[in-house]
């Protein structure tokens, strides 16, 4: 998990569906805050910027939230298109779709 840097939130975040459901924009949040920022290696695959690999069980003891809030969550957060995953048979792909639109490089 990645903890150094920054990220960029866009206040009209404020106004997103998910904003007012405390586990799913804490998830949502939490994913932005510890996806790659660049491309790594990671066992035998490249996971990009804008993935992170984590499980369910994972990422509810990193955020605190239940596993049954974190698998809603991430229903909620792939129902719209915000999320996609890759499931593995040792770990799953967390890919935040938009991850360019929160987090645009400046040169």
């Amino acid at each position: 998990m990645i903890v150094k840097g920054f990220v960029k939130i866009d206040r009209k975040i404020t106004k997103w569906r998910w904003y007012k459901d405390t586990s799913t924009f804490k998830i949502f949040l939490h994913l932005i805050l510890t996806a790659n920022y660049e491309d790594r290696e990671f066992e035998d695959i490249v996971i990009k910027r804008g993935q992170r690999v984590a499980s369910i069980r994972s990422l509810a003891a990193e955020s605190g939230l239940t596993e049954k809030n974190v698998r809603t969550a991430i229903k909620h957060l792939k129902a719209t298109g915000e999320v996609a995953s890759l499931p593995t048979p040792k770990y799953t792909v967390f890919t935040v779709v938009n991850y360019e639109k929160y987090q645009i490089v400046a040169n």
